[in-house]
């Protein structure tokens, strides 16, 4: 452990008229939305970068297909 963390006070939570058990299961949930919110914000990074990935290809496959067609009289 480093030296700052020592010194440390752990955070305190006021919730007059609750339980500690209904404390708990308020931080059970805060948990369960924290690790979906970021499972959820991984999973949109990578649709973002595979989107890239296909504007790129898009990208070069248009340039392939284009066709320069030059008409003489």
């Amino acid at each position: 452990m480093r030296r700052c963390e020592m010194h440390k006070t752990e955070p305190k939570i006021v919730a007059p008229g609750y339980t500690n058990e209904e404390i708990y299961e308020w931080m059970a949930k805060k948990l369960a939305a924290i690790n979906q919110l970021r499972e959820v914000l991984s999973y949109r990074q990578e649709t973002i970068d595979s989107l890239k990935k296909l504007d790129q290809e898009i990208t070069v496959l248009s340039q392939d297909v284009t066709l320069d067609i030059v008409q003489t009289n």
